[in-house]
C-alpha cells in the first residue's frame, strides 16, 4: 500500500523512519482503538460456509489460521516493515529457521549446495 492511499500521508520523502512508523497503521479497528491492538488468537469465525470459502479462495480478505501468517497483527507488521523499507513486501517469520527453511524451498527448487554454516 502507497504513502498515497493512507490518510493524511506525506511521500516518504517528507517524513523520517520513526514517522512513518508512527503513522503506519493500516488496520480499522472495530472499536475505534486509534493503535492497532494484537489479536493473539489462532481461529476465526465465519457466519457460513460460503464466506469462510471465499477467504480460503481470495474472493474476499480474511483471517483463517495464525499459523498460516493469516492474522491481522502479523499482517500489519509485515506492510508496515515492507514499507518502512519501501519495498514490495514483507514476511515475517516465528523463528530463524522457518525464514531460512522458507527461503530454501523458494529458490531451491533444482537443489542448493552449500559449503559451512547457512
Amino acid at each position: 500500500m502507497s504513502s498515497d492511499s493512507l490518510p493524511n500521508a506525506l511521500p516518504h520523502s517528507d517524513q523520517g523512519k520513526a514517522t512513518r512508523i508512527i503513522h503506519n497503521r493500516r488496520h480499522k479497528d472495530s472499536f475505534g482503538s486509534p493503535y492497532s491492538p494484537v489479536y493473539n488468537t489462532t481461529t476465526y469465525r465465519f457466519p457460513d460456509t460460503a464466506a469462510l470459502q471465499d477467504v480460503i479462495e481470495g474472493r474476499t480478505q480474511g483471517n483463517l489460521y495464525t499459523r498460516w501468517g493469516s492474522n491481522p497483527t502479523i499482517r500489519e507488521l509485515e506492510q508496515g516493515l515492507a514499507d518502512l523499507e519501501e519495498a514490495e513486501g514483507a514476511l515475517a517469520f516465528a523463528s530463524g529457521m522457518a525464514a531460512i527453511s522458507a527461503s530454501l524451498f523458494a529458490h531451491g527448487s533444482k537443489g542448493i549446495v552449500c559449503v559451512g554454516d547457512l
